[in-house]
């Protein structure tokens, strides 16, 4: 028989007669559509009858129908779980709805009239063959135990299951005590003082300094007559040159008196020098004119 088994549920995909009586003659077999990938799995057969349920591992996606269960006609279901391990701890994945198959009616029987005993040699191979069971058993779980331990079972990664729904907001956790404050570090070596540098270079001449006021024009003197033109006279030889006298001392400049005029007929500018040639002091007088003619006197 063949078992469609999804997250959901178990669904019979190919029937298969099981007879009442029979042993290992049918076999269950499994098709894991889903995240079943990496998971240890196992099936559960129920007798409906009898009401008692056998947990088998699921071996190569197949399993044997448990004798138990087939002593007598009816219907028994059959399951599947599957668990991972997650820190030594199992986790249940799947765990899909059951279903159920027919036991029909097969030959053998418990309730005859007159049953033979079992012979001592029947009855040593029996013994023989049931301890020979326990000893495959013994032998399959803890072969699975080491396959489960190596990652043997361990497949491919499944997909993406279905984002679960928003958990309740939890409670605020208490305040976490303060650390204590670590130790300062020590203080670490001075470094070597570096070589002295080189003398720069002379920097560059300044920019001549702007120029100062032009000096006030002196007056102009009156005009001689002008006189006779006389001989042109010999030309007489040159004289020695004279010595070069000392230099005088630097003129100065200076601000005096600055007269400002508003309403005159025309705008100008006079400057006259009260001082001295070699110690100028200007004097400003400046005249302004409005230029609607409206001329105010002040």
């Amino acid at each position: 028989m063949l078992f469609t088994v999804t997250k959901n549920k178990v669904e019979l995909a190919e029937a298969e007669p099981v007879n009442q009586g029979e042993y290992k003659a049918t076999k269950i077999k499994f098709d894991f559509v889903g995240a079943y990938t990496g998971l240890t799995k196992k099936a559960i057969i129920k007798d409906l009858k009898s009401g008692k349920a056998y947990e088998l591992p699921i071996v190569n996606n197949e399993i044997d129908i448990p004798a138990e269960t087939l002593t007598s006609k009816g219907t028994a279901t059959v399951g599947v779980y599957g668990y991972a391990t997650e820190n030594e701890k199992y986790v249940l994945r799947y765990s899909p709805a059951p279903t159920s198959f027919k036991v029909i009616d097969g030959s053998y029987t418990e309730d005859v009239e007159n049953p033979s005993d079992l012979t001592p040699s029947q009855a040593e191979m029996l013994e023989e063959g049931v301890q020979k069971k326990i000893d495959e058993m013994d032998d399959l779980e803890e072969d699975l135990i080491e396959k489960r331990d190596s990652g043997y079972f361990k497949g491919d990664k499944g997909d993406k299951g279905d984002k679960g729904d928003k958990g309740d907001k939890g409670d605020k956790g208490d305040k976490g005590d303060k650390g204590d404050k670590g130790d300062t570090g020590a203080t670490g070596p001075q470094g070597p003082q570096g070589e002295k540098g080189n003398k720069g270079d002379k920097g560059d001449t300044g920019a001549t300094g702007p120029q100062g006021p032009q000096g006030a024009k002196g007056d102009t003197g009156a005009k001689g007559d002008k006189g006779d033109k006389g001989d042109t006279g010999a030309t007489g030889s040159q004289g020695p040159q004279g010595i070069q006298g000392e230099t005088g001392p630097a003129a100065t400049i200076s601000v005096g008196t600055a007269t400002v005029n508003f309403g005159q007929t025309t705008s100008s500018v006079s400057i006259t020098n009260s001082g001295t040639a070699s110690a100028a002091v200007l004097d400003f007088v400046f005249n302004f004119a409005f230029a609607d003619g409206n001329n105010v006197s002040y």
